[in-house]
């Protein structure tokens, strides 16, 4: 599979996918807080609810400081691989189009399966995140036969 963009995978274990191979976001907490903006994707995160997930336990005095330091340091990795973490007055936010993020995939495959109708197009769409390498919960299970009832349940 050639990829031209990073595919961010959150489905299963945190992932980042380039051309050359896995892109790998060293330290705990930059990696939670790509988790955490990948699962919002598309969305602001806020400063306060980064900062919580980031420290659950015991808030840090710099903790608004670390965070910055942490998108830096985000902004540094995932920039040379074109995706880009953004600054809004209330938090941050990563942009990401439909293919670029395995759990956006999934919930666009989910919604034209619904749309299909039919139990054999749902499986399909269903299955294409496998087939493409993207991952996502399509990979975990092998359906070799469509369900008895209708699409959706």
């Amino acid at each position: 599979m050639v990829v031209d963009q990073p595919v961010f995978n959150i489905l299963g274990s945190l992932r980042v996918r380039m051309p050359e191979g896995m892109l790998p976001i060293a330290g705990t907490k930059p990696r939670v807080l790509l988790a955490s903006l990948l699962l919002s994707a598309n969305q602001v995160v806020s400063s306060d609810l980064l900062v919580e997930t980031l420290w659950p336990q015991r808030r840090p005095q710099s903790a608004l400081a670390n965070l910055r330091t942490y998108v830096s340091f985000l902004r540094g990795t995932l920039g040379a691989a074109g995706a880009q973490i953004l600054a809004r007055p209330s938090g941050y936010a990563v942009e990401l189009r439909i293919d670029q993020l395995d759990a956006l995939l999934f919930e666009d495959l989910v919604a034209r399966a619904r749309a299909a109708g039919r139990n054999g197009e749902a499986v399909e769409y269903l299955r294409r995140p496998a087939r493409s390498g993207t991952g996502g919960c399509a990979r975990s299970r092998r359906h070799d036969s469509a369900p008895s009832r209708t699409w959706p349940p």
